[in-house]
């Protein structure tokens, strides 16, 4: 499978008050590359992620044996993009034990909301900008995926970005862990 380099979540553990809840911080990594989001879909029927994701622009995601039990996913954009839209995607995770061993069959994820394939909101208006790029604000239902034990995801287009203008090609997809 000719995919991007492997990118690994990586997170830090704060303990709260007396009760001792957890949080688990860490960056956000890209799962697709910016111009990965307007190709033509990865992803057809049925759904194959070991050969129909096979683009360099897509990164298998790692979580190792972090304590993550979700993934929130956040798409960039042009910050100069008009009626942004598409760029729907879909998630794949399975266990990899990384010793030779158990390598388990990529299974179809869905996010808290029930849904197996996510668009993301582009909202040109709200979106927060660094200037260059907008960012989709992360919705608690919809981009929040059960990792289900798994520790290692891939993220396959389903749909291809599109605007009226700016430029599709920027578009991506972040991934993080919590």
């Amino acid at each position: 499978m000719a995919i991007g380099d492997d990118k690994a979540l990586t997170g830090s553990y704060d303990r709260g008050g007396p009760s001792f809840p957890a949080s688990f911080k860490g960056p956000w990594q890209t799962a697709i590359d910016a111009g990965g989001l307007d190709d033509a879909a990865d992803l057809s029927t049925p759904f194959v992620p070991t050969t129909q994701i096979a683009t360099t622009s897509r990164h298998k995601i790692s979580i190792g044996d972090s304590l993550f039990t979700s993934l929130l996913t956040s798409a960039f954009y042009d910050a100069a993009a008009t009626t942004p839209a598409g760029g729907t995607f879909r998630v794949f995770g399975r266990f990899n034990d990384r010793s030779g061993g158990t390598q388990e069959a990529y299974r179809a994820l869905k996010n808290r909301a029930g849904n197996l394939t996510r668009t993301p909101p582009f909202d040109a208006t709200n979106d927060a900008s660094d200037g260059t790029l907008k960012y989709t604000t992360v919705d608690q239902n919809e981009d929040v995926w059960d990792t289900l034990g798994c520790n290692e995801f891939l993220f396959g287009t389903t749909a291809a970005h599109t605007v009226s203008t700016g430029s599709a090609a920027l578009a991506g997809l972040n991934v993080k862990g919590i």
